[in-house]
C-alpha cells in the first residue's frame, strides 16, 4: 500500500495553509483508495504547550486514513545553484512519501546544490520546491509541475504568479528563479538563472 505525506508550515504557534493541505490530502485519498469521507488535519494539529514561536515542519502519514503526525524542528537548506537533469520516467502527481526516483535523479546535481527536473522538454520542480520564473515584470510557473504544491496553488489563487508551459531551452529569457514550497515563502528564496547548468 502507498503511503502519502503532508508537510505543513508551524510558524510562531499557528498552522499555515491548512486548508490547501486538507484539500489536497482529500483528493489524493478518493484518487487513490475511493474514500469520499474528507479528513480535517485540524483536528490533529495539536501545538505542545512546549514549542517556542520558531518555525517548525509537521509531517502528517497517511494512506486511506492518518497514520502518523510528527512535529520537527525546520532546518534551512542552502540552495545557490541547480543542475538541470532529465527526469522525463518520473512520475509525482501525489505526494508519496516514497521518493526513491527524486532521490535518484538528486543525486546527479554533481556540485549543485540541488536539481531542476526537466520532463518532455518543459521545466517542473526541484527536488523538494516548486518554482517561478521571472522575467522582468511577471513570475510564471511550470503548468506542468511535478507536484501541484499547496503554495503554489495558494499563489496562483492570490494571483501572484501565473502558470505557463515553461520550456527549457527559453530558460535564458528569464532572469531569476524563485523556490518555494510550503515552509519556504515566496520571495525567500531566489537565485539567477546564471546559476543554473
Amino acid at each position: 500500500m502507498c503511503r502519502l505525506i503532508e508537510t505543513i508550515k508551524i510558524f510562531k504557534r499557528a498552522v499555515y495553509n491548512i486548508d490547501y493541505h486538507n484539500q489536497r490530502m482529500n483528493n489524493s485519498r478518493k484518487s487513490l483508495f475511493g474514500v469520499d469521507k474528507g479528513i480535517d488535519l485540524s483536528n490533529y494539529m495539536l501545538i505542545p504547550e512546549q514549542l517556542d514561536d520558531g518555525k517548525y515542519k509537521c509531517r502528517v502519514i497517511y494512506a486511506e486514513n492518518i497514520e502518523s503526525v510528527e512535529i520537527i524542528p525546520y532546518l534551512k537548506r542552502q540552495i545557490k545553484s541547480l543542475k538541470l537533469v532529465n527526469g522525463n520516467d518520473i512520475t509525482y502527481h501525489h505526494k508519496f512519501l516514497d521518493r526513491q526516483d527524486i532521490e535518484r535523479l538528486y543525486e546527479q546535481r554533481g556540485h549543485c546544490d540541488d536539481i531542476l527536473i526537466i520532463k518532455n522538454g518543459l521545466l517542473t520542480d526541484t527536488s523538494f520546491c516548486n518554482i517561478a520564473l521571472f522575467n522582468g515584470n511577471s513570475w510564471y510557473t511550470p503548468e506542468h509541475p511535478l507536484l501541484m504544491g499547496t503554495k503554489r496553488q495558494k499563489l496562483l489563487d492570490e494571483k501572484k504568479i501565473i502558470s505557463k508551459v515553461l520550456q527549457a531551452k527559453e530558460l535564458n529569457n528569464y532572469s531569476k528563479i524563485c523556490l518555494f514550497n510550503a515552509l519556504i515563502e515566496f520571495g525567500e528564496l531566489e537565485i539567477p538563472v546564471t546559476a543554473i547548468g
